[in-house]
């Protein structure tokens, strides 16, 4: 295998991006965490290949700089991430590039989920595209590069689609099924980890961390569960984990789906982090029905102080519309284990999905208040290619065909449903965060459980955003 230069790149943007693990978004209050499809891929190309890595998104990164540093390095294959809410940006960026150096460009992003074939063969700026960045398989498409620019041989490569002798070849994307899988251990080191922040970190630096990859679950309106379901072996976690001590990172961001999924092996990796007592905090999400009273005892002595909890909607009736197979009772009970350990509470919803009526959704704000949690974060439906959601809403007419670019953290909608139009589901999201948020006593906790000087300059900017909203515009 010949040794190729490899730049793994975030593209800057307009506004601060979030693109990993095919779930794009504009991120909320400024926050941003490594990303994670390029930091898989570190440890997979870091021992066959030389490269770089280049965060586009955080502070200093201009499109010029990107591109000054992109001529220096003269790379032979870039691996960029994009995504359905900055897809057109990404694209004329990549297009810049190749007007200055030769190269393959490989994307990984949401959008090449469904018919992945389909989708290279319109999309001319891109050579090739990883449907699993936790596959190995990219190390075979990069060594068909046989003269710069192009790739060679043009035959199947599992879970890649990529072009060549002027035809698009690929597969049908591999469906995990629940298999255990080990990758070498990525490069955190290569990252600008003094650059990333998220609300919810108590220490500095976090490390952001995956134990298992795509999701069992079948809720529509989530891409994740096309991907399937595999998980690392816990010895290949612990490989990661020691690696980041060792680097002198305070706190992990498990970007697992459902942290805890399978509880045996949950049970495993919590009790080798106690044993070999890292005191690094994390914060994990999982689902309110798959903990109990004593996997979170068993999390807090790991040195979990944060739950998300994907509570999605007020009503079982919009959760069983959803496919989420939850109820608000067991979001209730695992909030209240979290409580009595110590563990704070994170609520993710999503107004507008189908089944929720207007009146739900003009008081989801003040419901997740009643709730208890510590933070709460509500969202917009987004139909991504592929999901059931997307289907669903094409069917009823609730969206165009031709509606690819949306943003479900809210900064607009692009949706409505049976009871309300996209413009009211954007107008009831910030009713709900004005609801959640603006209260007394609420901001007095907030403000007394404040633990590090971290914490008070991550709850300085949301309070701003939430006061102030800005986009972020690049300054040339």
């Amino acid at each position: 295998m010949k040794r190729r230069r490899v730049l793994l790149l975030n593209p800057p943007g307009f506004q601060i991006y979030v693109r990993d693990y095919y779930c794009s978004k504009i991120s909320k209050a400024r926050y941003l965490y490594h990303p994670l499809d390029l930091l898989m891929m570190t440890g997979t190309l870091s021992r066959y290949h030389d490269i770089r890595v280049i965060d586009g998104m955080t502070d200093g990164w201009t499109h010029h700089g990107v591109a000054k540093a992109v001529r220096s390095f003269q790379p032979e294959v870039i691996i960029f991430l994009t995504g359905v809410v900055s897809f057109r940006e990404d694209m004329q960026f990549i297009q810049e590039l190749r007007n200055m150096v030769t190269f393959v460009a490989i994307a990984s992003g949401e959008m090449f989920l469904d018919d992945p074939v389909k989708t290279l063969e319109t999309i001319q700026e891109v050579d090739a595209a990883v449907l699993d960045f936790t596959d190995t398989a990219i190390l075979e498409l990069i060594d068909r590069l046989d003269k710069p620019g192009e790739f060679s041989d043009g035959s199947p490569i599992r879970n890649i689609v990529y072009r060549a002798n002027g035809s698009v070849t690929g597969t049908d994307r591999i469906k995990a099924r629940n298999e255990t899988f080990e990758i070498d251990v990525p490069r955190h080191d290569l990252f600008p980890n003094e650059k990333y922040r998220y609300p919810f970190v108590r220490d500095f630096p976090f490390a952001t961390v995956l134990t298992d990859f795509g999701c069992p679950y079948k809720c529509e309106f989530c891409a994740i569960n096309q991907l399937g379901h595999k998980k690392r072996s816990v010895e290949n976690v612990l490989e990661e984990l020691d690696f980041i001590h060792r680097l002198g990172f305070r706190d992990i961001y498990f970007d697992d789906q459902t942290f805890g999924a399978d509880r045996k092996r949950a049970e495993t990796l919590l009790n080798a982090m106690i044993e070999r007592d890292y005191r690094m905090g994390f914060i994990c999400f999982t689902r309110a029905d798959k903990v109990d009273r004593d996997l979170l005892k068993l999390m807090k002595s790991a040195g979990c102080h944060t739950v998300v909890f994907g509570v999605e909607a007020s009503a079982n009736k919009s959760l069983s519309e959803s496919r989420k197979d939850m109820t608000i009772e067991a979001v209730r009970q695992s909030i209240g284990w979290c409580r009595l350990f110590g563990i704070r509470t994170v609520g993710t919803f999503i107004v507008g999905l189908p089944g929720m009526t207007e009146s739900q959704a003009a008081d989801i704000g003040t419901f997740a208040a009643c709730l208890g949690l510590d933070f709460a974060s509500f969202n917009v439906p987004a139909p991504r290619p592929g999901t059931e959601l997307r289907k669903r809403a094409l069917q009823n007419g609730w969206i165009d065909e031709n509606v690819m670019e949306m943003d479900q953290s809210g900064s607009y909608a692009v949706m409505g449903n049976e009871y309300m139009t996209a413009d009211q589901v954007d107008m009831y999201r910030k009713k709900a965060s004005r609801q959640f948020y603006f209260r007394l006593g609420y901001l007095w906790r907030r403000l007394i459980g404040i633990r590090s000087w971290y914490e008070l300059k991550t709850h300085f900017y949301e309070g701003t955003d939430l006061l102030l909203p800005s986009k972020f515009v690049e300054k040339h």
